[in-house]
């Protein structure tokens, strides 16, 4: 329901990372295929996994959905 509504999870959040509703997703650039600063989308909702270890994201994206052809999500934890 959350795809066809153009919103996309994105699951396995650790708690050390520092995200929170309204933070702008953009492309890093690491991966080599798109330069980095690209909007993706925004955080419209965080959820608590059942054990509290890990959350939920879900992020509103700025393309039509159902036009994407290359998806790829890098998590990793950034330097502060």
């Amino acid at each position: 329901m959350l795809k066809s509504q153009g919103f996309l999870p994105v699951d396995k959040i650790t708690d050390y990372t520092t995200i929170q509703v309204g933070d702008e997703v953009i492309t890093s650039g690491l991966g080599g295929l798109y330069p980095p600063g690209i909007p993706i989308g925004v955080i419209v909702e965080l959820r608590n996994s059942d054990q509290k270890l890990e959350k939920t994201a879900v992020l509103k994206v700025y393309a039509d959905y159902k036009s994407l052809t290359d998806v790829f999500i890098m998590k990793g934890r950034l330097a502060s």
